[in-house]
């Protein structure tokens, strides 16, 4: 397409000739002599990156140890599943409020951690093998960060356990993502007639109500991690997500993770300043050619100067004229933001797998009570149109929470 930079085009996985065997590895140090091997099976998923992967384990106390799943064809590797023992609490919810915490031992699958050639010989032999580990009896389940629906693990997870063992009821999520124009001129002319007058409007209120006391500052190096955390902070606190429990934290995890993408070169957050002071903020890092755009946030006292839209805009802005990236990948959620500014959609969904034991089976059937009951109550809502009434006031009510 003229004026739009190449991206990589999925490839449907093809089926192999040849003995398939798989090992397991298990421990930091173990796993540690599989990174020559690793690197080479690398993608664009940061998630699978072996540094940022070993980060974020030594980064949360809940998180044990990594395990690696090498699938070898007639003793050649072919691919690398990447997962972790954690212990999960799975929330579940009746509209944003938890009813049900419990906590599980689980191996799980990192997001787009499934490396090399993975078709469906493949996806069949590595769920066999994790409910084989399930039956064990160390751990009470396995679950699959975000598969997408087209993927064969996807399949392979949803219908290979025994039925006590599956999950029954699978929430689906939609992911957004933009491939990037070569210049933000293109980009704007891309979007709809109404976007381009609301984003126009928005940002003249803006710079006239407030001229010379409005910056937006970019900022990517370790030297600025201070900075960020103190004002990311200073708006986070106020945010509906941190009343959600979700979002930028100054605390230790967070530093430790940003202090390595601000290291490697993928970090980037770009904050919006009034008067001096941090109202809206965004951010994520960028890794092989795609930008992972993290949680937002923004000060709902300048709510009605779309402040988050904003600071969003001055991004892609940015990132349109970065050469190095191509694609921004909103991640997960259906925000009309995301819907505007997006020009690609596909669904993913967690999958999980159950231990053949009394507590992780009254998981699952609990699970599958309350998903059910609350999505059939969301249902309800939509045809008596007041869904994105109840949903507005749940969001000003969790901004309102002490932080």
């Amino acid at each position: 397409m003229t004026g739009t930079r190449a991206s990589r085009s999925a490839q449907t996985p093809r089926a192999r000739e040849g003995q398939l065997r798989i090992n397991v590895t298990r421990g930091f140090e173990d796993v540690a002599g599989l990174e020559q091997q690793w690197r080479q099976f690398e993608g664009p998923a940061l998630t699978a990156n072996f540094e940022h992967f070993h980060t974020v384990i030594d980064s949360e106390p809940t998180m044990h140890e990594p395990v690696v799943l090498t699938v070898l064809r007639d003793d050649a590797p072919e691919s690398m599943i990447v997962a972790r023992v954690e212990d999960v609490t799975l929330a579940f919810k009746l509209g944003y409020r938890a009813v049900w915490r419990p906590s599980v031992r689980s191996l799980t699958v990192v997001y787009r951690g499934f490396l090399g050639h993975v078709d469906d010989e493949v996806s069949d032999r590595v769920v066999d093998e994790l409910t084989g580990m399930l039956e064990q009896g160390e751990l009470e389940a396995v679950i699959f960060r975000r598969l997408s629906l087209d993927h064969p693990l996807y399949r392979a997870a949803t219908t290979r356990p025994r039925y006590l063992m599956r999950q029954h009821y699978t929430r689906f999520v939609t992911c957004w993502e933009r491939t990037l124009p070569s210049s933000f001129d293109l980009f704007l002319a891309s979007l709809s007639k109404s976007t381009r007058t609301s984003a126009k409007r928005y940002a003249n209120k803006l710079e006239r109500d407030y001229a010379s006391r409005l910056e937006v500052r970019k900022l990517s190096s370790p030297t600025h991690l201070d900075d960020y955390f103190r004002d990311a902070e200073t708006v986070a606190s106020k945010s509906y997500q941190r009343g959600l429990g979700v979002g930028v934290r100054d605390d230790p995890a967070h530093r430790f993770r940003a202090g390595l993408a601000a290291e490697r070169g993928w970090f980037r957050a770009y904050i919006l300043y009034l008067d001096r002071a941090p109202v809206a903020f965004c951010g994520g890092e960028s890794y092989a050619g795609r930008f992972y755009y993290g949680i937002p946030g923004y000060d709902p006292a300048f709510r009605d100067y779309r402040v988050g839209q904003l600071v969003l805009l001055r991004m892609i802005e940015d990132l349109c004229e970065d050469e190095e990236v191509q694609v921004v990948d909103f991640g997960p959620g259906d925000a009309e933001y995301k819907r505007r500014f997006g020009d690609r959609s596909w669904q993913e969904a967690d999958v999980h797998v159950f231990a053949p034991r009394l507590r992780p089976v009254a998981v699952n059937l609990g699970r599958t009570t309350i998903l059910r009951a609350n999505d059939a109550m969301a249902t309800a809502a939509r045809e008596l149109r007041i869904f994105g009434r109840i949903k507005r006031a749940w969001r000003r009510r969790a901004s309102s929470f002490p932080s």
